[in-house]
């Protein structure tokens, strides 16, 4: 078709016949709506009512990894996914807390007024324990913080270095893991 199509748009549409629509509609220009907002619909519900889950992205920076768990949450549970902006050129955040001062916003402007639910797995886990508190220091109720394989210091969230280290060995490992198979 010689249509550029955001990975994003293709989870939103959710079927081949909703992807045709935005293709078409779109009259041959590229489809990258979904990309400026850096929150996708995965699955799950359709913003019945429901309290969403709002999945932040693990080490790789895309909520995509996500997708099969969102199938299984059922009609009832709307569960998007929050990605890296520099993904798509935006800035490279600093910190953990920049990072979280951010999807809280995201959070927030998606669903303005309602609670919400946050999760994450590896590194997302951290940035969703980050998110959950800014939401809550922003008045927003958080139903729920779920941490899939994540590591959290009793003792306060790590130091940029020691994430940046923990994200070193987790590449070398899968690294190593790829190259024995």
């Amino acid at each position: 078709l010689g249509v550029a199509v955001a990975v994003g748009t293709v989870y939103a549409a959710r079927t081949a016949a909703a992807l045709a629509e935005r293709v078409e509609s779109a009259g041959g220009a590229a489809v990258r709506e979904t990309e400026a907002r850096n929150v996708y619909p995965l699955g799950g519900g359709h913003g019945n009512g429901t309290t969403p889950l709002f999945l932040i992205h693990p080490g790789a920076g895309t909520p995509f990894c996500y997708a099969d768990l969102a199938r299984h949450t059922g009609p009832e549970i709307e569960v998007l996914g929050v990605a890296a902006e520099a993904l798509h050129g935006g800035p490279v955040p600093r910190t953990v807390a920049s990072m979280a001062v951010r999807y809280a916003d995201l959070i927030v402007a998606a669903r303005p007024g309602q609670p919400v639910a946050v999760g994450g797995w590896s590194f997302g886990g951290i940035l969703a324990h980050a998110v959950a508190g800014r939401l809550r220091d922003l008045g927003i109720e958080v139903a729920a913080l779920v941490l899939m394989d994540a590591v959290l210091p009793t003792d306060g969230l790590p130091t940029d270095e020691e994430l940046a280290e923990r994200f070193r060995l987790e590449v070398a490992r899968n690294l190593d893991e790829r190259l024995a198979a």
